[in-house]
């Protein structure tokens, strides 16, 4: 069994000092055991009782939407059989959860512990996760679609220890992969209003610039031409003058001709 210690961070951490020689003192709550899973459970317990405030709660889940995932495990060499459930905000909390337990329930074995389990259990940039992660994905395809909901009655202290632990965990790799704000894509259309004039318009595309310039057409010539309704102009987007108006500039327009233009361009307008 391996000695533990609460840690300055409220989490269960291997204590490796000689007995009465801890660097966190004396009064620092100690204890064997022999895997993680029962270290972390330990330590919630020991810093509830100390400082009730800080004792985990599922209610910092209650509105949350959840489902318990189980996946399988047999061991890299098929000498396991065990199977993890595990209550979480998202397939990829759940895989980081099970990978978790799974090191701290085989940590101390053999091969695992070649691997360097125990050490990888607090270093999430170990490769470990890696191979363990797309070992589980691999062994267990349907999970995610079996997955079943679940609601925060159903997990216990030890979940909701690891479901924060998966959320500082996963957060800053999404925030990472954040995708960068899109560029404007609206670009400048330029239309003959047949006087030797052009109708300048900023759209998303050639039909919205259409849409836009007749408009604008349209609305000139009847505010300079009191006759202009008479003529068949109207703002009515279904009629025929303004259809036709539309047809036209579309069949003499090139796509090519539009002009990229970006924020700034769009903040002068």
């Amino acid at each position: 069994m391996a000695k533990y210690h609460v840690s300055d961070d409220g989490n269960a951490r291997v204590c490796r000092a000689d007995d009465g020689k801890c660097p966190l003192g004396e009064n620092s709550p100690h204890g064997e055991f022999t895997n993680q899973n029962d270290a972390n459970r330990w330590a919630e317990e020991s810093i509830a009782q100390q400082y009730s405030p800080l004792k985990v709660t599922t209610k910092a889940f209650a509105d949350t939407p959840l489902k318990t995932y189980t996946f399988s495990w047999d061991g890299y060499e098929d000498e396991a059989g065990d199977e993890y459930e595990i209550t979480a905000d998202s397939y990829t909390s759940a895989l980081y959860i099970a990978a978790r337990r799974i090191m701290a329930d085989y940590s101390e074995d053999g091969v695992y512990r070649r691997e360097g389990w125990r050490r990888a259990i607090d270093d999430p940039d170990h490769e470990a996760w890696g191979y363990l992660t797309e070992f589980l994905e691999d062994r267990n395809e349907d999970v995610e679609d079996e997955a079943v909901e679940a609601t925060a009655d159903d997990l216990d202290d030890s979940d909701v220890s690891d479901l924060k632990w998966a959320t500082r965990l996963l957060k800053p790799a999404e925030e990472e992969k954040a995708p960068e704000e899109p560029k404007s894509s609206k670009k400048l259309y330029r239309f003959d209003d047949g006087m030797g004039a052009e109708i300048e318009i900023v759209a998303s595309n050639l039909e919205e610039a259409l849409e836009l310039g007749a408009k604008e057409y349209i609305g000139q010539e009847i505010d300079n031409n009191p006759n202009a309704e008479d003529d068949g102009w109207s703002l009515d987007t279904n009629s025929q003058g303004f259809q036709m108006l539309m047809a036209d500039w579309r069949y003499n327009f090139n796509e090519d001709d539009a002009e990229d233009i970006d924020d700034d361009d769009e903040d002068d307008d």
